[in-house]
């Protein structure tokens, strides 16, 4: 079109400003601009796990930060984990996917850097889901925790999705933690466990593939 290189990043440059300031005109879209504390426990497992890979210490660095910001800001002296941050506040009580997926990043944390914080930290998180969540009748962990509000039923979630589930999250981080030497009751909580929907995965094995990745990782440990 006879136009040079510079000619046309000038163009798409002045375009770009004249598009932005009429958008700036109208009514912005909603923002949701709050922290979750189940997604970036994905986010800080998926990092961390990266990091540690690919030898990259930036996306190592990140996950810490977002792990540090949890625990400074959505965890108590309980290790109760609060479910949402936002505009400077925490909120929400924490639910089985909060607990077993920020413990999940803590443990990808510990692998990446070796700190045993980290470690610390993920066992106390575990205890307390353990408590809280656990079906002992019935095996299993609830989505919501004994001491939350009180609802009609209490669900409980099993099949792996578009993400896994908070039990089958849970059972890879008590997994890890077998191996890492924690016994005892952790051993015996894991097996209640995997008891729970042993039936469901026998009838319907692929809706399950990270809980039955977490069933490979223990099973030399139980």
């Amino acid at each position: 079109m006879g136009i040079s290189r510079k000619e046309i990043r000038e163009l798409l440059s002045s375009s770009r400003e004249r598009l932005y300031n009429i958008r700036e005109q109208r009514t912005r879209p909603q923002l949701d601009d709050k922290v979750l504390t189940d997604w970036n426990g994905l986010m800080i497992a998926a990092l961390a796990y990266g990091g540690r890979i690919l030898d990259n210490t930036a996306y190592i660095q990140h996950a810490e930060n977002a792990a540090n910001f949890i625990l400074d800001n959505m965890l108590d002296s309980n290790n109760h984990l609060l479910h949402r941050y936002k505009d400077g506040q925490a909120g929400i009580q924490g639910f089985i996917d909060d607990h077993a997926f920020f413990t999940w990043g803590l443990l990808e944390l510990y692998a990446a850097t070796d700190k045993e914080f980290y470690l610390q930290k993920s066992i106390a998180i575990t205890g307390t889901f353990l408590d809280q969540f656990r079906d002992v009748d019935q095996g299993g962990l609830y989505m919501t925790g004994k001491d939350s509000e009180t609802l009609l039923f209490r669900p409980k979630e099993s099949f792996d999705g578009a993400i896994p589930s908070g039990n089958s999250v849970a059972l890879n981080v008590m997994a890890d933690l077998l191996a890492s030497g924690e016994n005892g009751e952790l051993k015996r909580s894991t097996k209640e466990l995997i008891q729970a929907f042993s039936a469901l995965i026998r009838n319907y094995p692929t809706g399950f593939a990270h809980f039955l990745c977490g069933l490979d990782k223990a099973y030399d440990f139980l």
